[in-house]
């Protein structure tokens, strides 16, 4: 959950509500928890929405997709954790000023890539 601060043509701020959710699904063929190479899906949903220049705007999308990835922890909790995949991605936006009101949608397949570098507990 977030926001972003946009300038509009008038050289004003104005910002946008983001909200993103996903989760992943693993199993590992080789390895544990600890160390090992993983296969799963991930599931992502994202919403975003604001008033930009007297324009009410909202955009939504959906993605989800397969991947194969590695994870390593040491002992002392340093994570690194990657994965590659496909991912089908949905998304559309709707915006409207009052007078009139535009749609859009759009789907295509993508690449699903994640590098994460953390701690574990």
């Amino acid at each position: 959950y977030g926001s972003a601060t946009i300038e509009d043509s008038l050289g004003q701020d104005d910002t946008l509500t983001l909200i993103e959710v996903g989760a992943t699904l693993r199993y590992y063929l080789l390895g544990s928890f600890i160390h090992g190479l993983q296969v799963g899906v991930e599931v992502l949903y994202l919403h975003a929405g604001g008033d930009i220049d007297g324009v009410a705007a909202v955009g939504e999308g959906f993605g989800a997709g397969p991947f194969i990835g590695y994870k390593i922890a040491t002992n002392v909790g340093f994570t690194f954790d990657a994965q590659l995949g496909g991912m089908y991605l949905v998304a559309g936006a709707e915006a409207e000023d009052g007078d009139s009101s535009e749609s859009a949608s759009a789907s295509e397949v993508g690449v699903l890539l994640n590098l994460n570098v953390g701690w574990s507990f």
